[in-house]
């Protein structure tokens, strides 16, 4: 039987509305069932040296990088090991799932920016697979709960780097979004990238200062 569509009220929030870790962690849990994705043993475990490495003071960086790399080969087997056959909708749902997997490392991490980057990531994922097959009910539900968690954010956050991509989700293109993204893994800060925003705006025929005035990236 088909879930039924869920309506946008469901994840309704006000301006009011405070940002809670602890429902933020139900919310993407419950978006598990949607997606019809089970934490293995392996991913778990997985999980649990990544966090145990990152709750230490100063982790030493190559068990840190392998951790990460044992992290992604089993969410690669994961994925390969589902039959799913020729349904590619399955294999990019428990993709989406994995990212958001990964999203709650950070958030139990207490590494705000990275789950923000990871649900952006997530979130734009999901509008991607939304375009070819509009009315699943596991990806609508999925895109709206994102959003919400996203908006809460942005509301109960201060400007940083992270927020700002999100703020500028549909104002500049995805491409442009992309590229900002890299400039921040390459160390760029919340300053430079503002500043190549504001030109990205320009030269996609917008009023840089009126829009990033709205969106209170500019005063």
């Amino acid at each position: 039987m088909d879930t039924p569509n869920p309506s946008p009220d469901t994840y309704h929030q006000t301006a009011e509305t405070t940002y809670s870790p602890e429902v933020s962690v139900d919310i993407i849990t419950e978006l598990f069932s949607w997606l019809e994705f089970v934490e293995t043993t392996d991913l778990a475990e997985a999980k649990r040296a990544i966090l145990e490495l990152l709750s230490e003071n100063s982790p030493d960086p190559e068990r840190k990088m392998a951790a990460w790399t044992a992290y992604a080969e089993i969410c690669e087997k994961f994925v390969d090991s589902i039959n799913t056959g020729t349904d590619t909708l399955a294999r990019s749902k428990l993709q989406l799932a994995l990212v958001l997997h990964k999203a709650l490392i950070f958030q139990a991490a207490r590494n705000t920016p990275r789950y923000i980057e990871e649900l952006d990531m997530a979130e734009t994922y999901a509008d991607d697979e939304l375009r070819r097959t509009p009315d699943d009910n596991a990806l609508v539900t999925t895109r709206i709960a994102l959003r919400r968690e996203l908006d809460l954010l942005v509301q109960n956050l201060e400007l940083s780097p992270e927020i700002l991509l999100v703020k500028l989700k549909g104002v500049i293109s995805e491409l442009n979004r992309e590229f900002l993204r890299d400039g921040l893994a390459e160390g760029d800060d919340l300053e430079t990238l503002i500043n190549n925003a504001y030109a990205m705006i320009e030269n996609e025929g917008g009023d840089a200062d009126t829009i990033l005035k709205d969106l209170g990236i500019l005063e």
